[in-house]
């Protein structure tokens, strides 16, 4: 329902508007039961507006309602104004009045002929759309017209107002959303290395960051000016070859869905990868994006790294240099006279493909290489006419300027005739040992050959049948022990050094328990012990079983009366503080082979000299003292170091520490298999003997 302020000093004027606006319900009543009976039910009924009409008798009044409906937000639609309503304000001041409280109100001011003219009144109020004048005495008619137009007209600039505000928030809203959109893409784009700048369609600049202006020392005022060819301009001076870069510019402004990729080296010696690529809305390309990082440091570093290869190419070592995925970056000359391929033969090819014959040793070193950082140790590698050779290798995890792994860098020295010089010193000490144990496969054998010789005389006498099988048996019982003696030790006197390979020593353990309960005087017990879930290790079966014999012959001769020898293997995890006990020992897991006797112990004052070669306390003719020394090259030649403890009168104990590899899958052991037992057949034996 509008609302309509009549502001006049005379009370009949506000009757006459009260009839025209508000008419009497009970004469509209009259009125439509009149039409009916005259014209029938059936014409159709006028709608009019309803409308609430307040009356004031001067100015001031008028003005205290208008501000009494804005705060009430009940402001009026429509205000009849009279021009001369004494004492107080005419119409012209209160008019001025209620448009400073309401400047939505719609006023007509009504006025006789003698009043102020119209130019008068659009001279004081002003030519605007919220005045009309009514000329007295008006018409009914022209009245309800004039009200319905006005409220109408009001009540539609009321609903475009109330859409503007509506509108401006949403405008407000979705611009504080873009802003800060944008706020976080320039945060992103200022928080990046790269410098970067993007250009639309016609050449003007639509953004940039600071890395940006740092790189080309340019003030950000050049930039907002958004003109491209003026910041151009502004770093060819700069540029080592600007035709150059000018050429590249105008190659991609032909050709807008091009990308491309080059360097640019600066006047001041720095050096930018510079990447371009065409900048897309949807599939229209509407601009280019460009982006500079600085390589200089990179560069440097390139060149050093190469000067450092020229003078590397002098070098008797094989230098490799690989990327993570096994790709041949570098490949010296001391690498071609090794291997055989030249630098340019190897482009292309990756070093599991050309050099490793078993993969899976080349995996379980490059595992420790990304954990730790770098790996040393002996590995056999392939030359290009498929020979083998044995390299010491030391492998190096080289980092990029992010501090991520980015190359491998391997130094390999050819030991392959030290190996054999080695290969032959072992098998002597391994002549040694069996000699060694020689007097006590003596005893061994006469025991065993005693019963056989004594039971083949009763067997002649025809015993009977209980007699003769118990005779049988006791044969054959001792026959079994002589060939179990002969079988470990041609096993051990054969054993050669081969390829290292995942090794457990939990078996190695209990067969050189088994030996040496064999072979050793019957005064000295033999305890073998494995921890659960042994680690493997990566290493040569042959030198440990020469670990183990050399530290048990060493353990028996230091217990002339008798005594024990514990032989144990177990998991261990070396942290820095125990690393620092020794300068071999190195962080990380290792598997433990201890041999202790309760013997005689060493000395201190010889303690620290029992390794060196040749050195022995034995008597003339009863050693070589190269036992303990090949012990320690062997537990060094596997990346491990050894620990001694003794106490004089108490025993020793020897500790080779031998790096694990606690995910590596040891070869399965062939189990053994029934012998087939014969059904009845007749087999014929032919020897000389």
């Amino acid at each position: 329902m509008h609302r309509i302020l009549v502001v006049d000093d005379n009370r009949a004027i506000h009757d006459d508007f009260r009839k025209i606006l508000c008419p009497a319900a009970t004469a509209v009543a009259d009125l439509s039961a009149a039409e009916a009976a005259l014209f029938g039910d059936q014409l159709p009924q006028e709608t009019k507006a309803e409308y609430e009409m307040d009356s004031a008798y001067q100015g001031q009044e008028a003005l205290a309602l208008v501000s009494k409906s804005i705060m009430a937000n009940r402001p009026y639609s429509l205000a009849f104004v009279d021009v001369r309503m004494p004492p107080g304000w005419d119409g012209i001041e209160t008019i001025t009045r209620l448009w400073q409280t309401d400047p939505n109100l719609q006023c007509v001011i009504c006025t006789a002929y003698s009043d102020y003219s119209w130019e008068e009144m659009v001279g004081k109020l002003g030519r605007n759309d919220r005045l009309l004048i009514l000329k007295k005495p008006f018409d009914n008619v022209e009245v309800s017209q004039l009200v319905v137009a006005l409220t109408e007209k009001w009540n539609l600039g009321r609903q475009v107002r109330s859409q503007m505000r509506n509108l401006e928030s949403l405008v407000s809203e979705r611009t504080a959303q873009l802003e800060r959109s944008v706020a976080l893409t320039q945060a992103t784009l200022d928080s990046t290395a790269d410098g970067i700048l993007v250009v639309n369609q016609q050449g003007r600049m639509g953004g940039y960051n600071k890395k940006f202006l740092a790189i080309w020392n340019l003030p950000p005022s050049l930039i907002d000016a958004k003109h491209y060819q003026d910041m151009l301009n502004a770093v060819l001076w700069q540029i080592k070859d600007p035709e150059g870069f000018n050429k590249k510019f105008r190659e991609l402004n032909d050709t807008p869905e091009a990308a491309s990729y080059d360097l640019i080296e600066f006047v001041d010696g720095r050096i930018f990868e510079r990447y371009s690529q065409p900048q897309r809305v949807g599939d229209q390309i509407v601009g280019r994006v460009w982006s500079f990082r600085d390589i200089t440091e990179r560069k440097k570093a390139e060149r050093k790294i190469l000067q450092q290869a020229n003078l590397i190419d002098l070098a008797q070592d094989a230098i490799i240099v690989r990327d993570l995925g096994h790709w041949i970056t570098s490949w010296n000359k001391g690498a071609e006279r090794l291997f055989g391929w030249t630098a340019e033969e190897i482009k292309g090819h990756q070093v599991t493909e050309l050099l490793y014959r078993d993969v899976a040793t080349f995996e379980l070193a490059q595992q420790e290489l990304m954990a730790k950082g770098s790996w040393s140790g002996e590995i056999r590698q392939l030359t290009k006419s498929g020979t083998e050779v044995v390299v010491s290798s030391r492998w190096t995890l080289v980092r990029d300027e992010e501090d991520h792994p980015s190359s491998v860098l391997a130094i390999s020295t050819d030991i392959t005739e030290k190996k054999k010089l080695e290969s032959q010193f072992l098998r002597s000490q391994r002549m040694e040992s069996i000699g060694t144990l020689a007097g006590g496969v003596a005893h061994d054998l006469n025991n065993i050959l005693a019963p056989i010789m004594m039971s083949a005389p009763l067997l002649r006498q025809g015993l009977g049948p209980r007699e003769t099988e118990m005779l049988v048996n006791n044969i054959e019982t001792s026959a079994q022990r002589g060939a179990d003696i002969v079988k470990q030790l041609l096993a051990f006197a054969r054993g050669m050094e081969g390829e290292r390979v995942v090794v457990n020593l939990r078996h190695m353990v209990d067969e050189m328990a088994k030996i040496v309960r064999e072979t050793f005087p019957k005064n000295i017990t033999v305890n073998a012990k494995n921890s659960r879930d042994l680690w493997p290790i990566i290493g040569d079966p042959t030198h440990i079983h020469q670990v183990l014999l050399n530290l048990c012959i060493n353990a028996r001769d230091a217990m002339p009366g008798g005594g024990s020898i514990n032989i144990l293997a177990e998991n261990m995890q070396v942290d820095e503080h125990y690393a620092t006990f020794d300068a071999e020992a190195k962080k990380g897991p290792y598997v433990v082979l201890r041999v202790a006797d309760t013997g005689t112990g060493i000395p201190p004052e010889i303690l620290d000299k029992i390794f060196d070669p040749f050195f022995t306390t034995k008597e003339h003719g009863k050693g070589t003292g190269l036992g303990l020394s090949t012990v320690l090259g062997i537990a060094k030649s596997h990346g491990g170091f050894l620990n001694v403890t003794s106490e004089v009168g108490k025993g020793t104990t020897f500790s080779c520490f031998f790096p694990a590899t606690p995910n590596a899958k040891p070869e399965a052991r062939a189990e053994k298999k029934a012998l087939p037992r014969g059904r009845g057949e007749t087999i014929l034996v032919v020897d000389d003997e």
